[in-house]
């Protein structure tokens, strides 16, 4: 297992299958993948099945400089220091191995590495207990992203 900086287009069929499934694969692209600036970051792991078989890739995420708009994003959160956290998807044969870890902690390295003061978020409700244990409080109340399902906004400030 390994974690690569790769392409926003490598991190598009994990991100379908995972955070979109049935929907339009445009679906998948966020407007921030063409940032300069943004990191896109995915865990790959070796096919067993051959020696020197190829790497698949079974997790992903994307993080770039966006402030925060939302009601309940605080100061920091809408400043010039606010990086967004996109896109966070595993595999579901590789949930529970530490992956989405590895990919998270990429993303953070990329943002702080770049003078990011702070990460926000919109994670799914099931997803929230994973961003607490990694430094992230929640913002928000639940609410509800249109065809996607329940949310929390959550930050982790540097």
């Amino acid at each position: 297992m390994r974690i690569e900086k790769i392409s926003a287009e490598r991190t598009l069929p994990l991100r379908q299958e995972v955070l979109r499934p049935g929907r339009p694969p445009a679906e998948s692209v966020f407007t921030g993948d063409a940032n300069p600036e943004a990191g896109h970051f995915a865990v790959l792991e070796q096919e067993q099945e051959q020696e020197q078989g190829a790497a698949i890739i079974v997790a992903v995420g994307t993080i770039y400089r966006e402030p925060s708009g939302s009601s309940h994003a605080d100061e920091r959160m809408r400043g010039p220091g606010a990086w967004r956290l996109r896109g966070m998807a595993t595999a579901d044969t590789f949930r529970g191995r530490g992956c989405g870890a590895k990919v998270l902690e990429a993303c953070l390295e990329h943002a702080r590495r770049a003078g990011a003061d702070n990460v926000w978020c919109n994670a799914r409700t099931g997803a929230a207990q994973f961003y607490l244990r990694h430094g992230f409080q929640t913002m928000s109340d639940v609410f509800e992203m249109p065809g996607i399902g329940p949310h929390y906004l959550m930050k982790r400030d540097f």
